[in-house]
């Protein structure tokens, strides 16, 4: 016996006298027979190989003693192996002796289990009879059938009573349904049996079949053309189906969910619950599309509507080739090929109804000037006929004719003056279109002075080398609307180096909506001739503003009051063309041109490739185009005029292109000025302040720069509009909340009672806000022209600025930049990039070591450095003083007798006084509601397409610019309305006013100014820049300009008209939020009475705040005008010469 070493592993063992760690071989269970006899121990990881080895000796004998036994042990029936194994029990599993079948070991079926498991009694008797045996269980058919299917099936001899009761109940169901008609009946009865259902499988495909083969759906089989895929409905094509394949399309229903059974607030369709009838469209656009896959399979060369739309649908967008082919491999699509010569068909050349348009206007221009020159032929031969009358009369005696000579010249005469008096009623007719007061004759002040001068520059001025055709009236049948151009500056990333970002200008052309009636021609007129009262507003200006607020606040007051909802609303404001205004625009893209729009080469060049689509007539006579755009492009525009006015032709001089201003920009100025003037970080605290109530209501995306969140800004300055509208009406009404009724207010039952009633309750609220009009200061400017005087300033702006600001920079620029003043008071003020320095500055500032040395000072009336600025005393009104704010306590008899509360000069001191005797809160609610709706009608103007009343609030915005030094727009606006007051020519003056707005939805009121019509996308302008270079882009990808706007915007209903319930219902989700709100702010600001009168009470923000009108240097002002007007005769005359 072997004690020392492993039997196994021949590892010796460390400690004999312990059996720790050893293991013999009886306790493992093994024989030393295993061992070649020997006996002995073994170590511990030898033991456990060797116990593994012995189970799988075990496990494999056991699985091949089952292998010989695959059936039941009593009923004998197979096992056959399904999903989840074998259906059987072992026998030791349940604990039954192999002895019991003859010592056969085996399993059982799950049938034979419960008799396997019999009573103790059949066990004894097996023990007295050990000959005794189960006897086998009888094996039905059906059974066998189903063990050897894997599943339940009916025998077809089954014999049964419950089987037979249930055919004979079946066959009664079936009979009785035939003879009442109710064949659902019959086959929810046979489809409950499967054989039945499997019976039925071969007749539904062939009845399916049938249909799919006899199915003639024309909307299928249309061509893809811009007028069927706007006039598509999937609602309509799944009607059209459920006649003509009514199998298929029931089918099809039932197995996508039905909207009508769908629980609220889940989704459907894997989409976010919405609407019932967005859900019922969804579910009929997939039905559809699985329809027109269908079909498709079928005869792909007719049925490829919906294909086609698709193909389309991925090619603007820039698939890939290789994903329209495995989705044409899957039916959804046409094929690479195919989807190629579709585009080639749809797509079209975007400047070619520009191109119609132009030769079109040049053929009217080439008939018009020969009709010019054919009647001036007759005029000639004819005043000779009369001159060699007239001398064969001098020399012959006197009879009776001459009396009828004598009444044809009168005539003649009469028809002169008439045809001299025809111009100057159609001024009259322009101008009041355009809501311009022209001096009467009998009761201007300076009517005999504008007489004299008038008359006086007729005579020096120069006479017309050429009359162009377009000032002759010229009655044609059918005269051409015309179009205008757009120039509007983009800044996108440069193609080739992707770090930098390019300045470029795109340009588009918009056909005229409302045409010109030639009866309204009229001779053009000197700028100096038109009187300031046309550039500055009217008494008429004013009451138009003033009856448009009031009909917006007639819709804010029955939107949020409920006492005014019964009450009849006015009749919507109307014009003229409202009709011709909401028809949809015809806007074509032009291309981009890739020149810098800052430099004045790169103006010549943008305004040369503007100039090739004016239509002409030879080199002379053109037919002047109206060029919209913003502030910086029209501005750009008058510098490229200027760099070619000495060209040869007028072509060269670029006379076919009229600049105007255009009104987005305008309005985003105007925002920026309210914002600027209502809007302060630092008065966060100040309850009803406009920075307060942005904080408290969520309009967390509002900043301080307008242009760069347009919308959000506007949605917040509507919304305080709104709100303080609704408080002010409370606090006039007297009302404790909005669902209160005013006392005098009349029953619900008189509907004119409570229209009148309303109507003087909005006006008593206007008035309430109307601050004072400084027609003083707007007389003071018109009578500049009375005087002559004019501005003899050789800067374009940097002078006027200076002449009307004291705080003017150096360099005589408006940038709108913060400023830095210099300590030096002979000093002044200067930008912050010419100081070169980042913002305010702490402590005293100087702009040059010599302002430092000099001893001139800032503060105090002595303005000498003492060596004691450390020391000196501050004003009670600190920056609000009007005088020097600090001073020396030696200039003013020391610091010792001062009160608490020191004011430098009686003007502080009244102005502390009436600080303490106004409201500056009520000051500052008048006036932003008043600036509010302000707003509001611009846009509306802008909507409706209201050019009078556009030109009206450009008359009235006039002030507003030049009291914020906006000189730039005072420029723009001056020369838009000297030109619609007659400096331009008639037709050019009526597009100026009636087409400078553009409709891209088609609807009533949806007017939009032209230079926020065309937002470029990065993915057309690289193939637009290229086009204009003459290099056209390989990339099927960058072609979707080349698709015309309308089919695009219908393929993109076409696929997403079921998110327009989802749009819609956003903003009806906001629009509720905003009512919201609106309640909210009147509930919990009724108690700080912002329109109430509280002498002394302002924000501590806003602390002098004053809410009233005025013009700074009227005299200034009207001179400034009188030069711009005297600069365009200059243009106009040195062209001319």
């Amino acid at each position: 016996m072997n004690n020392t070493d492993c039997l196994m592993c021949k590892t010796p063992f460390v400690n004999e006298e312990k059996d720790n760690g050893r293991y013999s071989l009886q306790d493992c269970g093994l024989s030393p027979a295993q061992f070649e006899g020997q006996d002995g121990f073994l170590c511990h990881s030898c033991k456990s190989k060797q116990m593994q080895q012995t189970r799988r000796a075990l496990s494999k004998r056991s699985s091949s003693c089952l292998l010989e036994h695959p059936e039941c042990l009593m009923c004998q029936t197979p096992f056959i192996k399904g999903p989840k194994g074998y259906s059987r029990v072992s026998l030791k599993a349940l604990g039954i002796s192999p002895e019991l079948f003859g010592g056969q070991d085996g399993f059982i079926c799950y049938k034979c289990h419960p008799r396997a498991l019999q009573p103790r009694a059949a066990q004894a008797k097996r023990k007295k009879d050990p000959k005794y045996m189960y006897p086998p269980s009888p094996v039905r058919r059906s059974q066998q059938h189903k063990c050897e299917r894997g599943g339940r099936s009916f025998s077809p001899n089954w014999q049964n009573t419950r089987g037979h009761t249930y055919r004979k109940k079946l066959k009664e169901k079936v009979l009785s349904a035939i003879d009442n008609s109710k064949y659902e009946g019959i086959f929810r009865e046979l489809f409950q049996s499967k054989t039945a259902s499997k019976g039925s499988h071969r007749p539904l495909k062939k009845v399916v079949r049938k249909e799919i083969k006899a199915n003639r759906n024309p909307l299928f089989a249309l061509p893809v053309t811009a007028d069927h895929v706007a006039n598509f409905n999937w609602d309509k094509v799944v009607d059209e189906a459920s006649s003509r394949m009514p199998i298929l399309v029931n089918v099809l229903k039932a197995a996508l969910p039905d909207p009508s059974k769908q629980v609220k607030g889940r989704a459907f369709c894997g989409r976010l619950r919405r609407s019932t009838q967005e859900e019922y469209c969804i579910r009929n656009q997939r039905l559809g599309f699985i329809l027109a896959v269908i079909l498709y399979s079928q005869r792909p060369s007719k049925c490829h509507f919906i294909q086609g739309c698709i193909s389309l649908q991925l090619w603007k967008h820039g698939c890939s080739q290789k994903v329209v082919e495995c989705l044409n491999a899957l039916g959804v699509c046409k094929g690479k090929g195919a989807t190629a010569r579709q585009q080639s068909n749809l797509t079209i050349n975007p400047a070619q109804k520009q191109k119609q348009w132009q030769q079109a206007l040049s053929k009217q221009l080439e008939s018009s000037a020969t009709a010019v020159g054919d009647s001036e032929t007759r005029e000639a031969s004819l005043s000779n006929e009369v001159e060699a009358g007239v001398l064969n009369e001098t020399h012959s005696p006197c009879t009776g004719d001459v009396d009828d000579d004598a009444s044809d010249m009168s005539v003649s005469a009469d028809d002169k003056s008439d045809s001299d008096a025809e111009p100057s009623q159609v001024v009259e007719s322009v101008s009041a279109a355009a809501n311009v007061d022209l001096p009467s004759t009998s009761s201007s002040k300076h009517d005999s002075f504008m007489e004299h001068t008038s008359q006086e520059k007729k005579d020096q001025a120069p006479k017309l080398k050429h009359m162009p055709p377009w000032h002759i009236s010229l009655k044609l049948e059918e005269p051409e609307r015309g179009y205008i151009l757009v120039c509007d500056n983009v800044l996108m990333q440069s193609p080739k180096l992707t770090n930098e970002l390019k300045l470029q200008a795109s340009i588009f052309a918009v056909r005229n909506r409302v045409g010109f009636d030639q009866q309204m021609d009229y001779t053009m007129k000197h700028a100096e001739d038109i009187p300031l009262s046309c550039f500055l507003p009217t008494f008429s200006d004013w009451r138009n503003l003033k009856q448009r607020m009031c009909r917006i606040l007639e819709h804010i007051l029955k939107d949020h009051l409920p006492f005014l909802k019964g009450v009849e609303s006015s009749a919507p404001q109307r014009h003229q063309h409202s009709d011709a205004l909401s028809k949809k625009s015809e806007i074509v893209s032009l291309g981009v041109v890739d020149e810098n729009p800052f430099s004045t080469p790169g103006s010549v060049c943008i305004l040369e490739s503007l100039h090739q689509f004016v239509p002409s007539y030879g080199d002379e006579n053109l037919y002047p185009i109206v060029c919209f755009g913003d502030g910086l492009s029209v501005e750009k525009m008058v510098d490229a005029k200027c760099a070619k006015a000495s060209g040869a032709s007028a072509s060269d001089r670029l006379e076919g292109l009229v600049q105007c201003p255009q009104d987005f920009h305008r309005r985003g100025l105007l925002l920026q000025d309210t914002m600027d003037r209502f809007f302060k970080e630092t008065s966060v605290k100040d309850r009803g302040t406009l920075f307060q109530l942005k904080q408290e209501f969520g309009h967390q995306s509002v900043k301080r720069n307008v242009m760069a969140n347009f919308n959000h800004v506007e949605d917040l300055i509507e919304f305080c509009t709104r709100a303080f509208s609704i408080m002010l009406a409370l606090k006039l009404a007297q009302l404790p909340d909005i669902s209160t009724r005013p006392e005098n207010c009349p029953s619900s039952g008189s509907t004119t009672s409570e229209r009148i009633w309303l109507t003087k309750f909005i006006w008593e609220m206007i008035d309430f806000i109307w601050p004072e009009i400084p027609s003083k200061d707007i007389h003071k400017a018109c009578e500049q022209q009375e005087t002559g005087a004019a501005l003899d300033f050789d800067g374009r702006y940097g002078d006027v600025e200076n002449a009307t600001n004291d705080d003017a920079c150096k360099c005589g620029e408006s940038t709108g930049e913060g400023m830095i003043r210099c300590f030096n008071n002979e000093c002044g003020w200067f930008h912050y990039s010419c100081a070169n320095v980042d913002g305010p500055v702490k402590g005293d500032w100087w702009c040059s070591a010599e302002c430092r040395a000099s001893k001139s000072y800032r503060y105090c009336k002595c303005h000498r450095k003492t060596g004691k600025e450390r020391k000196m005393i501050q004003c009670e009104l600190q920056s609000h003083c009007t005088s020097n704010e600090w001073y020396h306590p030696d200039c003013i008899g020391g610091a010792k007798d001062l009160p608490d509360e020191w004011y430098c000069s009686p003007e502080c001191t009244q102005r502390a006084l009436d600080r303490c005797a106004s409201d500056g809160v009520l000051e500052y609610s008048r006036a932003l509601l008043y600036e509010g709706l302000c707003h509001l009608a611009f846009r509306d103007a802008v909507r409706e397409g209201d050019g009078p009343a556009i030109l009206s609030h450009w008359r009235i915005n006039t002030l507003q610019f030049w009291n914020n030094r906006h000189l730039k727009y005072v420029d723009l606006a001056h020369n838009m309305l000297a030109g619609v007051s007659g400096f331009y020519p008639a037709r050019v003056a009526h597009d100026m006013t009636w087409n400078r707005v553009a409709n891209v939805k088609g609807q009533a009121d949806c007017n939009i100014g032209l230079d926020l019509v065309k937002e470029i996308p990065s993915a057309v302008y690289c193939e637009m820049l290229s086009e204009v270079q003459g290099v056209y882009p390989k990339d099927p990808r960058d072609q979707r300009r080349k698709l015309s706007d309308t089919l695009c915007g219908h393929l993109d209903d076409f696929f997403l008209k079921s998110k327009s319930g989802i749009q819609d219902e956003a903003s009806e989700q906001k629009g509720q939020k905003f009512h919201q709100d609106i309640q909210c702010f009147a509930a919990s600001y009724m108690d700080d009475g912002l329109f109430d009168f509280v002498p002394g009470r302002h924000h501590k923000s806003f602390p002098f705040f004053k809410h009233s009108l005025s013009v700074k240097s009227p005299e200034t002002m009207g001179a400034k005008l009188i030069q711009l007007s005297q600069c365009m005769d200059m243009s106009r005359n040195s062209v001319q010469s």
